[in-house]
């Protein structure tokens, strides 16, 4: 899976961000850390991304 440019969809959100973390695909887009991905990239908290991705 590739990581879009884009942040993914609300209803697309928890699967994409658990293989986003799984594959840690957010370091090809320039970012270190899930948490910098989810809050800059996606507009979302750290905590709201790894309990959406404990959902997937």
């Amino acid at each position: 899976m590739n990581v879009p440019e884009a942040a993914p969809e609300p209803a697309e959100l928890p699967a994409a961000l658990a293989q986003i973390h799984a594959a840690r695909l957010y370091r090809a887009i320039g970012y270190t850390t899930f948490g910098d991905y989810a809050e800059q990239h996606c507009g979302i908290s750290r905590t709201e991304a790894y309990r959406l991705v404990q959902a997937a």
